[in-house]
């Protein structure tokens, strides 16, 4: 790690260097622990582990003084509200969601009253998302591969340029997600997993009615082909005409754990 006169964290945009801020206490990260719950099945040795696989979030602490106090007002005025937070040691990630949810601690750092110490804790979401963010990795032909580097499924914005029937698989095998679309318009939708929602193609309306009863798309990590197959049968089997031009990966969303 850099020396402690190097070190520095990023919230909301801004570097804690550029106010002055000294960082006296770099923070221990832990893995995030998933979510969960145990039950007890008489004549069963052990519990029986019941998980929707969603992570709970993580807690990091900073503790940093600052020797010139011009900038205090700024300072304060900066620990408020919702952003990104990077650090120093870890320069290539960040975390999402960041927020302050408990009262900061102030303190003088010295005997002379020259010089205030504090201690911020942050709550984030669970995961390290890869900085800077990759955007709009295009996906112009159905079989096409694409590589998530990360090492946890990603929850990405995809956008899917086309109208009608059609149904779109990501990944091979056992984990592949694949969603089955009807009555979409163009120019398309949108699948935005991290929000849990379809929109239309112009980012305005929900179009979660387009969609059937089926799980939003996931990226595993790795190597994973993206295909899809255009047209349908409706509920009575008559055929139903659809058609995919292309397909957009707005944000796929990497992330390490």
């Amino acid at each position: 790690m850099n020396r402690i006169t190097e070190a520095w964290f990023e919230f909301k945009g801004v570097r804690s260097d550029t106010l002055d801020i000294y960082i006296t206490q770099m923070p221990r990260r832990t893995i995030p622990d998933r979510q969960v719950e145990i039950h007890k099945v008489a004549g069963r040795s052990g519990g029986v582990r019941i998980s929707d696989g969603s992570y709970n979030d993580v807690e990091i602490t900073i503790g940093f003084k600052m020797l010139d106090l011009d900038n205090i007002d700024a300072v304060m005025a900066l620990m408020t509200g919702t952003g990104t937070l990077r650090l120093s040691d870890d320069p290539d990630h960040v975390y999402h969601n960041a927020t302050i949810t408990t009262p900061i601690v102030r303190d003088y750092a010295e005997k002379r009253f020259d010089a205030q110490a504090f201690v911020v804790v942050f709550n984030c979401h669970p995961f390290r998302y890869q900085y800077p963010e990759v955007t709009n990795i295009p996906v112009p032909t159905s079989g096409t591969v694409v590589t998530n580097p990360g090492t946890m499924f990603s929850e990405p914005r995809i956008r899917i340029e086309g109208s009608g029937m059609f149904e779109v698989t990501v990944g091979t095998g056992a984990g592949a997600k694949i969603m089955q679309f009807h009555d979409v318009e163009s120019p398309g939708i949108i699948v935005d997993t991290e929000l849990g929602d379809a929109l239309t193609g112009d980012g305005v309306l929900l179009a979660n009615d387009c969609i059937d009863d089926s799980e939003l798309f996931t990226i595993a990590p790795g190597e994973q082909e993206i295909s899809w197959q255009e047209g349908g049968e409706d509920e009575e089997g008559n055929p139903v005409s659809g058609s995919i031009t292309r397909i957009v990966i707005e944000k796929p969303r990497w992330r390490d754990v």
